[in-house]
């Protein structure tokens, strides 16, 4: 399967763990934690090792260098209809 079809999936994983994470009574730590989690099963089922890799250093950022990240990245823009 290539990248461009995973990509949909990945997304909309990523999507429901945010709209159920709340329901759980979970932290947006633990939360953060299981979707890495998540990603590195899915890493692990790549064939290919370079790809496999660059998913594995990707799921490996910390939750504090992530929050770090959307900090800088500034205020998170709300679309309206």
């Amino acid at each position: 399967m290539n990248q461009a079809r995973r990509l949909p999936r990945i997304v909309l994983t990523c999507a429901l763990l945010w709209v159920l994470a709340p329901l759980t009574a979970c932290t947006a730590q633990q939360a953060y934690g299981a979707g890495q989690n998540w990603q590195r099963n899915h890493c692990n089922r790549i064939p290919d090792a370079m790809e496999r890799t660059r998913c594995l250093q990707s799921a490996a950022t910390s939750y504090r260098e992530y929050q770090r990240q959307k900090a800088a990245s500034g205020p998170a823009r709300q679309d309206t209809p």
